[in-house]
């Protein structure tokens, strides 16, 4: 069984193609940002609102649930 690397930036791009579908923006928060805490490095938001729908979002496991990231990839 072969495994194949996904960079993080290419993964997120993935994520956001397919979020942009359901009207979705996949969001970061830099080390520095005063709001990573309560938001977590990856977080959701609404396309139109810009209200935060889905905190401390997991990239790989998300990829996943939405089918970009294939079987035996990490």
């Amino acid at each position: 069984m072969s495994t194949t690397s996904i960079t993080t930036p290419a993964l997120a791009a993935r994520v956001r193609r397919r979020l942009a579908r359901e009207r979705q923006l996949l969001r970061h928060c830099w080390p520095w940002d005063p709001r990573l805490a309560e938001l977590g490095r990856w977080y959701l938001i609404a396309a139109h609102t810009h209200e935060v729908i889905a905190k401390r979002v997991d990239l790989e496991q998300l990829a996943r649930d939405l089918g970009v990231l294939p079987e035996g990839a990490s």
